[in-house]
């Protein structure tokens, strides 16, 4: 999911909450941190408060990276994702820009937790390495009533993870040949090429059905490609009609810069269609970090 659609996915959720929830723990503001633990619950001796406290500012001053811990005694009926999405967002947990906070919530009444990483810190801290942490390490202490070891060693996994690199798919066992590679460095920009010459030869013919060939034939290829008859009909379908349609708007575009004795070359011709202002600005708003909408909820 991109940014921005992942950011208006998370305003949806905020402005639905907000509205729509009569429970106590949504209707009222949530509280201005402390500082980097806030043990609203009130599980954690003083001592146990400062300790994590202490080691999370030390990580910060280090890393750059924010992490911040919740705790509250319920959620009066409320859902533990939302909540921690309200709350992320409200406390802009993390840098502007880099997105690099992460937020632990656990309601104790509940026995429920939340890890919420930031969206610098999502190819870090996968959603499923993040389930594993509450399973793993936060759900046996927490068992057994010891939410400070709980949360120590929830951070100190979640501090590793962030410092390896970033997730990728696990390594297949076979080896991509060399002349795959090759192949597509070099034959990759060739077909561009090619497809460009293509269609400036079909702006310049008077029929729609070239373009429909055309795009029935990769079609055929992307379903070979995919080993599979259904995605091959499927793509011949869709490509042929697109391909139909591209023909008949360059055509027409090209037969009208010839009336008009405009250039009738390749870039100008798709010019007439292709051209428009260009996307706004890069994304803003936000003071602070943002909730990137991964991680993972559990219970114990």
């Amino acid at each position: 999911m991109g940014k921005r659609l992942k950011s208006a996915v998370i305003t949806a959720i905020f402005a639905l909450t907000l509205f729509s929830s009569f429970t106590l723990s949504f209707a009222k503001h949530i509280p201005s941190p402390s500082g980097h633990v806030n043990d609203f619950a009130g599980v954690l001796t003083n001592e146990q408060k400062t300790t994590l406290e202490n080691d999370l500012a030390n990580y910060k001053s280090q890393t750059g990276n924010e992490i911040a811990v919740i705790l509250v005694s319920n959620l009066d009926g409320g859902d533990i994702d939302d909540f921690t999405v309200r709350a992320f967002e409200e406390w802009k947990i993390g840098n502007a820009g880099k997105d690099n906070g992460l937020l632990l919530l656990a309601a104790i009444e509940d026995r429920k937790i939340r890890i919420e990483p930031g969206y610098g810190l999502e190819p870090y801290l996968t959603d499923s390495e993040a389930g594993s942490i509450i399973r793993d390490i936060v759900a046996p202490e927490f068992k057994k009533g010891d939410y400070f070891t709980g949360i120590v060693r929830a951070t100190e996994s979640i501090k590793i993870q962030l410092s390896a690199d970033p997730a990728k798919e696990a390594p297949s066992d076979k080896k991509t040949p060399p002349w795959v590679n090759i192949l597509a460095e070099i034959g990759l920009p060739l077909l561009f090429i090619a497809v460009l010459y293509l269609f400036a030869y079909m702006s310049r013919t008077k029929s729609i059905w070239l373009g429909g060939i055309v795009g029935g034939g990769i079609g055929a290829v992307v379903g070979l490609i995919a080993a599979s008859v259904i995605i091959a009909l499927i793509s011949l379908v869709i490509l042929g009609v697109l391909g139909t349609v591209l023909d008949y708007i360059l055509s027409t575009v090209y037969q009208k810069r010839k009336t008009e004795g405009k250039p009738t070359d390749w870039w100008h011709s798709a010019g007439g269609f292709f051209a428009g202002g260009g996307r706004g600005g890069g994304f803003g708003g936000f003071g602070g970090g943002s909730s990137g909408g991964g991680g993972s909820s559990g219970d114990w």
